[in-house]
Order: structure tokens, then C-alpha cells, then sequence
């Protein structure tokens, strides 16, 4: 696996300007995407080598992850990533919007993301679905793009938790010196 050879794509603002890349690594086996992406600041210029090898450098620190429909076409996966960046809500908000506008889709309000969060999230847990488990349930997921979104929404608040989880129990060690 070498995310050095990963598709690049450049997120563009409304003038086409560039305002991001996206590095993109396909593994169609596995039937999962991963990508990580990076932004320019307002304030800089933009430098596609440089916002290449950002994008680049955190894909393979920190990718993530999408679930692929199988026989997914490279649109099929910027879609997906598009709306997964939408979904997160954690890109930039030069990032959210640019791939608002390559999907010329509207972006869910904070309060409707909560909402499809918690009722996702709690249909995982009443159904003892737990984190080993979820990529298993991945087929069911995979020709409904709706449900792909909430997926990938599930995971996410997820790792989340973990991390909060995680970040808990280190506060906790610290105290009990």
C-alpha cells in the first residue's frame, strides 16, 4: 500500500480558484477510501506542491476513512469523500463550502446533524452493534448514499468518543499522582 501514488484533487471556491487538495487512496479490495486533505490560509498564496505534500503528509499520519459501494468510479468516490467532509463538519469552512459547491448540494444545519447523529448512533447501540462489528455492516450501507453519510457520521462521534474516553483516563492518571 503506497499512499504516495494517491490521487490528487484541488478544491476550488466559487471563482475556481484553488483553495485546497485532497489526497485520495483507493483500496478497492477492501472497498474503503482513505483521504486527508489541506487548506490554504486566507492569508497565504496558494502553492499546489506545497498543499500536495500536506495533503499527502496527513494522509499517511491521519487518513480517513469511507466505505466504498463495490465497482465505485472515481466520481462515485469524490462524491462520497464530498459529502463525508460535509457530514464531519471538522474540514475549514473554505473546505466545507468547496465541496458544497463541487456537490452543488446543500449542507445539513448543525441542529439536523445532532439529530441524525443521536438517532444513528443510538440505533447502533440498541441494536449491540459495537466497533468491531461496524465495518461487518458495511454491505448493508453501501448502494444507499444516505446512509453512507450517517455511517460515516456513526464513526466519526465514535472515534470521538474514544478519544474523549482516552483523554479521561489520562486526566484521571495525572490526578491520582
Amino acid at each position: 500500500m503506497n499512499k504516495l501514488n494517491a490521487r490528487i484533487s484541488f478544491l476550488r471556491d466559487k471563482r475556481h480558484s484553488p483553495i485546497g487538495c485532497i489526497a485520495i487512496y483507493v483500496d478497492h479490495a477492501a472497498h474503503i477510501a482513505e483521504y486527508q486533505l489541506s487548506v490554504l490560509n486566507p492569508m497565504d498564496r496558494f502553492c499546489r506542491p506545497v498543499a500536495r505534500q500536506l495533503a499527502l503528509g496527513r494522509l499517511i499520519e491521519q487518513p480517513i476513512t469511507v466505505l466504498l459501494p463495490k465497482d465505485a468510479t472515481m466520481h462515485d468516490i469524490s462524491s462520497l469523500i464530498m459529502n463525508d467532509i460535509i457530514v464531519r463538519g471538522i474540514a475549514p469552512s473554505r473546505a466545507i463550502k468547496a465541496a458544497k459547491l463541487w456537490l452543488n448540494n446543500k449542507m445539513l444545519d448543525e441542529q439536523e446533524r445532532a439529530n441524525i447523529l443521536a438517532d444513528f448512533t443510538d440505533i447502533l447501540n440498541s441494536c449491540g452493534i459495537h466497533s468491531e462489528q461496524l465495518h461487518d455492516f458495511r454491505i448493508m450501507y453501501l448502494e444507499d448514499r444516505e446512509l453512507q453519510k450517517l455511517f460515516n457520521a456513526a464513526i466519526t462521534v465514535q472515534q470521538q468518543l474514544r478519544q474523549t474516553h482516552a483523554n479521561i483516563l489520562t486526566h484521571r492518571n495525572i490526578s491520582e499522582f
